[in-house]
Protein backbone atom coordinates (compact mmCIF):
# COMPACT_ATOMS: atom_id res chain seq x y z
CA UNK A 1 0.00 0.00 0.00
CA UNK A 2 2.58 2.38 0.62
CA UNK A 3 4.37 1.59 -2.64
CA UNK A 4 1.17 2.24 -4.19
CA UNK A 5 0.00 5.19 -2.43
CA UNK A 6 3.03 7.37 -2.32
CA UNK A 7 2.69 10.46 -3.44
CA UNK A 8 5.37 10.56 -6.23
CA UNK A 9 3.97 13.82 -8.17
CA UNK A 10 5.24 15.41 -5.93
CA UNK A 11 8.93 14.23 -7.21
CA UNK A 12 8.07 15.15 -11.10
CA UNK A 13 10.12 18.51 -10.59
CA UNK A 14 13.06 16.95 -9.63
CA UNK A 15 12.95 14.03 -12.33
CA UNK A 16 12.10 16.33 -14.85
CA UNK A 17 15.52 18.60 -13.55
CA UNK A 18 17.30 15.36 -14.09
CA UNK A 19 15.84 14.47 -17.68
CA UNK A 20 16.81 18.19 -18.13
CA UNK A 21 20.38 18.17 -17.22
CA UNK A 22 20.98 14.37 -19.09
CA UNK A 23 19.24 16.03 -22.41
CA UNK A 24 20.94 19.11 -22.10
CA UNK A 25 17.62 20.83 -22.99
CA UNK A 26 13.45 21.35 -21.31
CA UNK A 27 12.01 18.07 -20.43
CA UNK A 28 7.94 17.49 -19.21
CA UNK A 29 6.71 14.20 -17.23
CA UNK A 30 3.10 13.52 -17.33
CA UNK A 31 2.62 11.39 -14.62
CA UNK A 32 5.07 8.47 -12.66
CA UNK A 33 3.80 5.54 -10.95
CA UNK A 34 5.72 2.03 -10.32
CA UNK A 35 4.57 -1.14 -11.78
CA UNK A 36 5.37 -4.12 -10.81
CA UNK A 37 4.25 -6.25 -13.79
CA UNK A 38 6.07 -7.47 -15.75
CA UNK A 39 9.01 -6.15 -14.07
CA UNK A 40 9.34 -3.79 -11.13
CA UNK A 41 9.99 -0.43 -12.09
CA UNK A 42 9.64 3.37 -12.43
CA UNK A 43 7.12 4.13 -14.75
CA UNK A 44 7.11 7.38 -16.92
CA UNK A 45 4.12 8.76 -19.15
CA UNK A 46 3.95 10.70 -21.57
CA UNK A 47 7.42 12.63 -21.98
CA UNK A 48 8.21 15.24 -23.58
CA UNK A 49 12.00 16.77 -23.86
CA UNK A 50 13.59 19.18 -26.03
CA UNK A 51 12.32 22.22 -28.17
CA UNK A 52 8.44 21.54 -30.07
CA UNK A 53 9.45 24.78 -31.96
CA UNK A 54 12.45 23.88 -33.68
CA UNK A 55 11.22 20.39 -34.57
CA UNK A 56 13.60 18.87 -31.93
CA UNK A 57 11.25 17.16 -29.22
CA UNK A 58 10.98 13.87 -28.29
CA UNK A 59 8.01 12.29 -27.47
CA UNK A 60 7.50 9.06 -25.12
CA UNK A 61 4.34 7.69 -24.19
CA UNK A 62 5.99 5.44 -21.65
CA UNK A 63 9.36 5.26 -20.29
CA UNK A 64 9.74 2.18 -17.64
CA UNK A 65 12.62 2.54 -15.67
CA UNK A 66 14.32 -0.55 -13.95
CA UNK A 67 16.59 0.47 -10.90
CA UNK A 68 19.40 -0.67 -9.14
CA UNK A 69 17.94 -0.89 -6.14
CA UNK A 70 21.11 -0.47 -3.82
CA UNK A 71 21.78 3.16 -5.29
CA UNK A 72 18.22 4.74 -4.83
CA UNK A 73 19.29 6.21 -1.67
CA UNK A 74 22.41 7.68 -3.06
CA UNK A 75 22.67 10.85 -5.02
CA UNK A 76 23.37 9.59 -7.99
CA UNK A 77 20.62 6.73 -8.84
CA UNK A 78 21.67 4.02 -11.49
CA UNK A 79 19.32 2.48 -13.65
CA UNK A 80 20.54 -1.21 -15.14
CA UNK A 81 18.03 -0.53 -18.57
CA UNK A 82 15.55 2.15 -19.79
CA UNK A 83 12.60 0.60 -21.99
CA UNK A 84 10.89 3.35 -23.81
CA UNK A 85 7.73 2.37 -25.78
CA UNK A 86 5.88 4.75 -28.26
CA UNK A 87 9.03 6.78 -29.36
CA UNK A 88 8.67 9.89 -31.86
CA UNK A 89 12.01 10.61 -32.65
CA UNK A 90 12.38 13.45 -35.37
CA UNK A 91 15.76 12.38 -37.56
CA UNK A 92 16.77 16.43 -36.69
CA UNK A 93 16.93 15.01 -32.96
CA UNK A 94 19.55 12.23 -33.75
CA UNK A 95 22.45 14.50 -34.54
CA UNK A 96 22.37 15.41 -30.63
CA UNK A 97 22.04 11.64 -29.20
CA UNK A 98 26.25 12.06 -28.51
CA UNK A 99 25.95 14.69 -26.54
CA UNK A 100 22.85 13.46 -24.72
CA UNK A 101 24.46 10.67 -23.36
CA UNK A 102 27.81 12.40 -23.25
CA UNK A 103 26.39 14.45 -20.53
CA UNK A 104 24.36 11.56 -18.89
CA UNK A 105 27.66 10.57 -18.16
CA UNK A 106 29.51 13.05 -16.15
CA UNK A 107 29.91 12.28 -12.39
CA UNK A 108 28.07 15.42 -11.94
CA UNK A 109 24.48 13.62 -13.23
CA UNK A 110 21.94 12.68 -11.42
CA UNK A 111 21.19 9.47 -12.59
CA UNK A 112 22.74 6.62 -15.66
CA UNK A 113 21.75 4.34 -17.29
CA UNK A 114 23.40 1.12 -18.37
CA UNK A 115 20.86 -0.07 -21.10
CA UNK A 116 17.96 1.56 -23.56
CA UNK A 117 15.64 -0.27 -25.38
CA UNK A 118 13.02 1.05 -27.56
CA UNK A 119 9.71 -0.66 -29.00
CA UNK A 120 7.18 1.67 -31.12
CA UNK A 121 9.94 4.08 -32.42
CA UNK A 122 8.66 6.53 -35.39
CA UNK A 123 11.40 8.71 -37.05
CA UNK A 124 10.50 10.95 -40.06
CA UNK A 125 12.40 13.35 -41.65
CA UNK A 126 10.59 16.21 -43.31
CA UNK A 127 7.47 13.70 -43.98
CA UNK A 128 9.97 10.57 -44.88
CA UNK A 129 10.34 8.15 -42.65
CA UNK A 130 9.61 4.75 -40.75
CA UNK A 131 6.76 3.51 -37.97
CA UNK A 132 6.71 0.75 -35.57
CA UNK A 133 10.50 0.16 -35.56
CA UNK A 134 11.79 -1.45 -32.16
CA UNK A 135 15.65 -1.65 -31.16
CA UNK A 136 18.08 -0.98 -28.62
CA UNK A 137 21.26 2.32 -27.69
CA UNK A 138 24.06 0.54 -27.34
CA UNK A 139 26.21 2.67 -24.83
CA UNK A 140 30.27 2.29 -23.97
CA UNK A 141 30.60 0.80 -19.96
CA UNK A 142 31.54 4.93 -19.31
CA UNK A 143 28.06 5.87 -20.64
CA UNK A 144 28.91 7.35 -23.53
CA UNK A 145 26.79 6.64 -26.80
CA UNK A 146 27.79 3.78 -29.31
CA UNK A 147 24.99 3.31 -31.59
CA UNK A 148 21.13 3.19 -32.13
CA UNK A 149 20.11 0.24 -33.94
CA UNK A 150 16.33 0.02 -35.37
CA UNK A 151 14.54 -2.35 -37.02
CA UNK A 152 10.87 -3.34 -38.34
CA UNK A 153 9.38 -6.52 -36.85
CA UNK A 154 9.60 -8.49 -40.29
CA UNK A 155 13.00 -7.04 -40.93
CA UNK A 156 12.30 -5.29 -44.09
CA UNK A 157 13.82 -2.28 -42.86
CA UNK A 158 17.05 -1.38 -40.66
CA UNK A 159 18.30 1.86 -39.41
CA UNK A 160 21.81 2.04 -38.06
CA UNK A 161 23.36 5.56 -36.12
CA UNK A 162 26.37 6.14 -34.82
CA UNK A 163 28.14 8.95 -33.87
CA UNK A 164 30.62 11.11 -35.72
CA UNK A 165 33.15 14.23 -35.41
CA UNK A 166 30.09 16.06 -35.95
CA UNK A 167 26.34 14.88 -35.70
CA UNK A 168 25.83 11.33 -36.63
CA UNK A 169 26.65 8.58 -39.38
CA UNK A 170 23.07 6.92 -40.61
CA UNK A 171 22.51 3.78 -42.49
CA UNK A 172 19.67 2.74 -43.89
CA UNK A 173 18.78 -0.62 -46.16
CA UNK A 174 14.62 -0.84 -46.53
CA UNK A 175 12.68 -3.30 -48.82
CA UNK A 176 9.43 -2.51 -50.24
CA UNK A 177 9.21 1.07 -48.42
CA UNK A 178 6.80 3.33 -48.51
CA UNK A 179 8.96 6.62 -48.19
CA UNK A 180 5.79 8.48 -46.52
CA UNK A 181 1.82 7.15 -45.79
CA UNK A 182 0.95 9.35 -49.04
CA UNK A 183 3.13 8.11 -51.50
CA UNK A 184 1.91 5.74 -54.32
CA UNK A 185 5.80 5.13 -55.27
CA UNK A 186 6.92 1.64 -53.20
CA UNK A 187 10.81 1.10 -53.42
CA UNK A 188 11.73 -2.25 -54.04
CA UNK A 189 14.94 -2.00 -52.17
CA UNK A 190 16.79 0.99 -50.54
CA UNK A 191 20.37 1.18 -49.60
CA UNK A 192 21.29 4.83 -48.02
CA UNK A 193 24.22 6.28 -45.79
CA UNK A 194 24.74 9.75 -45.12
CA UNK A 195 25.79 12.03 -42.30
CA UNK A 196 23.43 13.61 -40.37
CA UNK A 197 24.41 17.24 -38.79
CA UNK A 198 21.60 19.06 -36.97
CA UNK A 199 19.07 19.42 -39.85
CA UNK A 200 21.16 18.77 -42.69
CA UNK A 201 21.44 15.70 -44.03
CA UNK A 202 25.00 15.04 -46.48
CA UNK A 203 24.44 11.57 -48.50
CA UNK A 204 27.50 9.69 -49.56
CA UNK A 205 25.71 6.42 -51.12
CA UNK A 206 21.86 6.54 -52.57
CA UNK A 207 20.86 3.35 -53.93
CA UNK A 208 17.09 3.12 -54.86
CA UNK A 209 15.34 0.44 -56.91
Amino acid sequence: LTVFLFPYGSYLPEVEAALAQARGQTAKVGEMHVSFYPKPGLILNNVRLGNAVEKKEVRIVEVRLLPVLGTMMTPRKKFYEAELSGVTLPAEALAGLSGIFKSAAQPSAKASVQRVMLEKTGISFHGLGFAELNGEIKLAPDGHFQSLSLHSSDRSVRVEVKPALSGVDVELEAYAWHPSQASRLVLDSANVRGKLDGNELVLSKLDLR
